[in-house]
């Protein structure tokens, strides 16, 4: 069984990230395959070469490892929306950060892809809430830096990640033929003219 310890002496933060990746994609692809509940930590560890020791380490249960990837986009996407140019509305700069957040390395793009194959096909997981919050803390900050009314910035939220959900389903459905950040700023536009038409009262 692989141990805690680099066997090749490399950098030990680069190694806890590829021990890390090696159970989040053992156990993704189980998941995928039988569900959550049916697949056992022995049956992850066994897939992924290591220990349950090892295990342990990086995660206190199954669940941690479903919720693993979308918190560290949530991540992500909250600081690329903050790092956005001040002068772009709150969809604009949503659309762009998103585009940042989803630039990821092949094993980070393993791990999206297992993880979105599992989840599209039941209702919207909790992490809905965790990406709604920090959404709205990022879009917060933004508007006050602008000198716009911040109350929006819920509402806002909540558009952006349900249509960020809407993308990942879109995705999904399509076997990834149009990229993450293309499909979400597809639903953006399309949100953006709607929201035109019925100012006008072409929608209503």
């Amino acid at each position: 069984m692989t141990g805690e310890h680099d066997p090749q002496g490399g950098s030990l933060d680069n190694y806890r990230k590829i021990t890390s990746f090696k159970i989040e994609e053992a156990a993704l692809t189980l998941f995928a395959l039988r569900g959550v509940d049916a697949v056992t930590i022995s049956e992850i560890v066994a897939k992924a070469g290591l220990s349950q020791r090892t295990f342990f380490r990086y995660f206190a249960a199954k669940d941690e490892i479903v919720l693993a990837f979308p918190r560290r986009s949530i991540n992500r996407l909250a600081a690329s929306v903050l790092d956005r140019p001040i002068d772009e509305g709150p969809f604009v700069a949503a659309a762009a950060a998103f585009r940042t957040a989803h630039e990821l390395n092949p094993e980070e793009a393993r791990i999206r892809n297992l993880w979105i194959e599992l989840t599209v096909r039941t209702k919207p997981p909790v992490f809905q809430g965790e990406m709604v919050d920090a959404l709205r803390h990022a879009i917060t900050d933004r508007l006050c830096r602008r000198r716009e009314d911040p109350s929006i910035a819920g509402p806002v939220a909540a558009t952006i990640s349900a249509l960020i959900w809407l993308s990942y389903s879109e995705w999904a459905s399509q076997r990834g033929k149009i990229s993450l950040p293309d499909l979400l700023e597809q639903n953006i536009v399309r949100l953006i003219a709607f929201s035109s038409n019925s100012a006008s009262g072409k929608n209503v």
